[in-house]
């Protein structure tokens, strides 16, 4: 029996095993011969190996990241650049991978949220520890759509440098039913309002209305008992 080991780059991925039908030491040139063939089957073993495992790992990150049904991305420090983003981020702002490759923070945020976005990263660069953050802010897509977003930041180390893996929830819809639930109960208030104001102002015009009816009954009598005062006072005169 012999056993020879296949040599790969790193280790020895397996072992190549010969049984000869007699027993008798092997000549030389086919031990050297069985080395060369173990270190370029071990490297070529080894190869396939490190492939099926890159594979693998490419088919995690894409499960985990391209894949992922939430909006995310990574953002490089310190100048915000994007380092990858998968396919639901580009479908929400509508960006190619090469064209959100060329961007960074300050392209997609609005004017009005790119100060505190600059504010949130320099108060981020002095401090320590924290590495989750959570923040909601407005974005730009490609076509100028404003986009309100709610942010967790996870602080991560990126091929060899700092970066946060940034996850987007879109929250612009549920923002708008809120606005409108909001403008609702305004609208409800002040009707509410205005039926207590309608109400009052029916209450007082009662209160009006019920003394000047009265005042109103006496005087239509006063007149007519006057006339009647007036046509026996003129009679008697012509008497006289």
């Amino acid at each position: 029996w012999i056993g020879v080991p296949l040599m790969g780059f790193t280790a020895a991925p397996g072992v190549v095993e010969l049984f000869p039908h007699s027993a008798q030491r092997p000549e030389q040139a086919l031990l050297d011969s069985l080395a060369v063939v173990s270190l370029k089957l071990g490297r070529y073993v080894e190869r396939v190996q490190v492939m099926r495992a890159l594979k693998d790992s490419e088919r995690r990150y894409r499960l985990m990241f391209e894949d992922n049904p939430c909006p995310m991305l990574v953002m490089g420090w310190p100048n915000l650049n994007f380092l990858a983003v998968n396919r639901e981020a580009r479908n929400l702002y509508g960006y190619t991978e090469e064209e959100f490759l060329g961007l960074n923070g300050r392209d997609i945020a609005t004017p009005e949220a790119l100060p505190e976005l600059l504010n949130g990263h320099r108060r981020a660069l002095l401090r320590d520890g924290a590495k989750v953050s959570s923040s909601h802010t407005r974005h730009l897509s490609r076509d100028g759509r404003a986009i309100d977003v709610e942010l967790t930041q996870y602080r991560i180390d990126w091929q060899g440098r700092q970066a946060d893996l940034v996850m987007i929830t879109d929250v612009t819809e549920r923002l708008a039913v809120e606005r409108q639930r909001d403008d609702m109960e305004v609208q409800l208030r002040h009707a509410h309002k205005l039926e207590a104001i309608g109400q009052l102002a029916a209450g007082i015009a009662h209160e009006i209305n019920t003394p000047s009816q009265y005042v109103s009954d006496n005087l239509r009598f006063m007149r007519k008992a006057f006339d009647k005062m007036s046509l026996v006072l003129s009679r008697c005169e012509a008497l006289v």
